[in-house]
């Protein structure tokens, strides 16, 4: 039995990068955070780890906005080993490109954290999630919008190589800021 199957199911956390800046003539893959965005990444940080939220894996874009969010919530999970993917493939990725990127580089760990965009990931997140076990509630205001700095908590029980839609657990969406 793996480490994870010990665990329990397996935890997908779908992380929007925090508040960007439009500066005059800097290219959009390269724009800044601004000083919110800033402080709600540490504060992304500091949630994941009062929560146990701690990636194994994270995917991240290589967009400023999203690198950067990474960088600062990484900064509060003290001691953590975590394998990171940095990738092109993730800069405004739609949601098919998000789940290939998964059943690559989940192998088999127990979470799994993606940092990457709208508006692929909230599409990611209504894709995979199981009507009948998800919080309607929950579905429901992600369908309306998906914040910046905003994560979703998903779960499933199967390998990361065979996530399937409609097979995972929307449990929360949680938007923690300063």
């Amino acid at each position: 039995m793996t480490a994870a199957a010990r665990r329990g199911s397996r935890r997908l956390l779908i992380v929007r990068h925090a508040k960007a800046g439009y500066p005059d003539g800097v290219l959009d893959h390269d724009r800044p955070l601004t000083e919110r965005g800033e402080r709600d990444a540490v504060a992304l940080g500091r949630w994941m780890a009062a929560e146990r939220l701690v990636p194994d894996v994270a995917l991240v874009s290589t967009a400023v906005r999203a690198s950067r969010t990474w960088e600062l919530a990484r900064a509060a999970l003290t001691d953590a080993d975590v394998k990171v993917h940095v990738g092109r493939r993730l800069y405004n990725a739609q949601a098919d490109t998000v789940l290939e990127m998964l059943r690559e580089h989940g192998g088999d760990v127990h979470t799994v954290a993606v940092f990457g965009h709208e508006p692929g990931l909230s599409t990611l997140a209504r894709s995979l999630a199981d009507a009948a076990t998800s919080d309607p509630q929950e579905v429901a205001g992600l369908s309306d919008r998906f914040p910046t700095a905003g994560v979703v908590v998903m779960r499933q029980r199967d390998a990361w190589a065979d996530i399937a839609l409609q097979g995972l657990v929307l449990s929360r969406v949680v938007v923690p800021r300063t």
